[in-house]
């Protein structure tokens, strides 16, 4: 996702293995920040003015906030896919 000159994305499959969210400045390629995630993330990212909203298939979406990576919320749904 490229939003205001920052790239943010996902890598990983298993959390047990490692799964991560980042932001990269769009114009150098530089590390904004890194967290390391304990959900699978699976589809496409999307944005807030204060959060980054991140799918993972068939559990809930969590949150993260956009400027620092910090975890936010956990979206409590019946689950599905989303």
């Amino acid at each position: 996702l490229l939003d205001r000159g920052i790239v943010y994305a996902t890598a990983g499959l298993y959390p047990q293995q490692g799964t991560f969210a980042c932001a990269l400045n769009a114009n150098d390629g530089s590390l904004l920040w890194q967290q390391p995630l304990d959900v699978s993330p699976e589809g496409y990212l999307l944005a807030t003015d204060s959060l980054l909203i991140i799918p993972t298939g068939r559990a809930s979406p969590v949150g993260l906030d956009r400027n620092s990576g910090r975890f936010i919320r956990a979206f409590d749904t019946g689950g599905g896919t989303y």
